[in-house]
Formats: structure tokens, C-alpha cells, sequence
């Protein structure tokens, strides 16, 4: 497994973990969450690889 996929790996884990958390308190609405989730995952990946990604979450409702 190179770098990259365990990064990958490391950061589905930890987005699986933010949500299911985000989802136990209030999560108000999907623009809310949108930003959360972008700044979780851009402080992640800075503090993984101290590269700035450019991170755009996109939610589906069902």
C-alpha cells in the first residue's frame, strides 16, 4: 500500500467516525454540514501531507 492509499484509507476512517458524530448532535442543515465536513477534511489532509487540498464535499439526500 503506497502513502497515498493509506492516507486515503486513514481519512475515509476518520470522515466515517466525524459523521457519525456531526449526525449525533444537531446536524442543522446540509450547508452547515458541507462546511464542517470541509474543514475536518482540509485540516486532515494539511496535517497528514502539510499540503493545502482544495475540498469540496458534496451531499446526497435521500
Amino acid at each position: 500500500m503506497t502513502d497515498d492509499d493509506q492516507i486515503l484509507t486513514d481519512l475515509t476512517r476518520e470522515m466515517k467516525t466525524y459523521l457519525v458524530t456531526h449526525r449525533s448532535k444537531d446536524a442543522g442543515t446540509t450547508p452547515d454540514l458541507q462546511l464542517d465536513l470541509r474543514k475536518f477534511l482540509a485540516k486532515y489532509i494539511y496535517d497528514k501531507t502539510r499540503r493545502r487540498p482544495i475540498v469540496i464535499p458534496v451531499i446526497l439526500e435521500r
